[in-house]
Formats: C-alpha cells, structure tokens, sequence
C-alpha cells in the first residue's frame, strides 16, 4: 500500500481494532490522548465531562470527567491530567475511579519525543486501593496525513500498588502504546491500545 494512501484507511483500521480490542475484557486505561490532540503553543486547558443519570424503574448515574492543563513549547511540554469517574445503578457502585497524571516530554522533532510520567489512583472497580507509578520512554509517529496518523511508544515504569484485600504488589513493567486516529468526513476515531507486560513475567500483562 503506497505510504501517502494510508492516511485514508486509517478510520477503517481504528474501528477495526476498536471491534477486536472491546471483548477482551483487560484492564482499563485511561487514555488522554483525545485531551493533547488540539493543543497548540503555550498554555492550554481542554475538559471533558459526561453525565447520565435516570430514576424511576432503573436508578442509574454515571460521573466522567477528564481534563489536562498543559503548556508546550518549541522542545518541552508538560501537562496535568486530573479525572474523575463514578457510576452507579441502584445501590451498587459499578465504578469508582480517582486519578492525577503528571506527563513531561522533551521534543526532537515534530514526530519524535521523549515521555515520562508519575500517576497516583485509587480504582474501587478493581479492587484497588492506591497505584504508583512512575516512567518513562520514546514516542515516534511513524505515519501523519491530514485526515490521521500512527504513533508508536516503548518504555518501562515502575508499579507500586495496594488492594482491598490488603495484597501490596510492586514491579517493572514496560509501558507501549500504539495510537492510531484517523478521521473521514465528520468522523473521527481513536484508538489507543497498551501493552505492559511485567518485565519479569510477561504472562501477566
């Protein structure tokens, strides 16, 4: 396929992996890919919020809220991602989800960067009661065209994190990233899929 017809495909093949990656059933990432995708030089500030909520034959609430303050110039960006999700149905609290992401990154060039991050949360939904982590690594975008592009990042962090159960696990594990987003009229879709094995055993990733 010649370089310059990927681009177009590029909604194709993010519905795609979204369709394979959905039943999987692993853990979820926040991804705040969608918060950077606009931001220009200097300071920025991008929010989403999502609420739903029904009473009557079905008690139903759902909370969602992710924002990042950031400020990137010609070679260092750093950003703050806050967010926030709870969902309810009935009396059972489906999800319960606390996070602070701190992410710099030093820039190469238009399409290489570095990234290192430190992230606290807590994720009731997972039995979680605290998660450290701290990392870091290289991005590079290996396809960009006007309608999308394809980014490929590999790095390590550490993990740090205590459970409900009282269970304290800690370890290496790597942290790649693909991220793919294309758009095709008024469509636009992302697709970010993780890969963080634990580097003394890959089985658990």
């Amino acid at each position: 396929m010649p370089h310059r017809m990927i681009p177009r495909y590029l909604p194709v093949l993010a519905a795609a992996l979204t369709l394979v990656a959905a039943p999987a059933g692993a853990q979820v990432i926040r991804s705040y890919e969608g918060l950077d995708r606009s931001a220009g030089d200097g300071r920025y500030v991008t929010v989403q919020f999502e609420f739903d909520a029904s009473a009557g034959n079905t008690d139903y609430l759902q909370f969602d809220v992710s924002s990042a303050l950031g400020y990137k110039g010609e070679t260092h960006w750093l950003r703050l991602y806050p967010a926030f999700r709870i969902r309810r149905s009935g009396a059972d609290t489906e999800e319960d989800q606390r996070s602070a992401h701190l992410r710099y990154s030093y820039i190469f060039s238009p399409r290489t960067r570095t990234f290192s991050f430190v992230q606290v949360q807590a994720d009731r939904s997972l039995d979680v009661v605290w998660r450290f982590i701290a990392g870091g690594g290289l991005r590079r975008v290996l396809v960009e065209g006007e309608d999308g592009g394809l980014a490929l990042g590999v790095g390590a962090m550490w993990e740090d994190e205590e459970l409900e159960d009282g269970t304290r696990e800690s370890g290496v594990r790597g942290t790649n990233l693909l991220s793919l987003h294309g758009r095709s009229g008024i469509v636009t879709v992302g697709v970010v899929a993780f890969f963080q094995p634990l580097m003394t055993d890959w089985g658990d990733h």
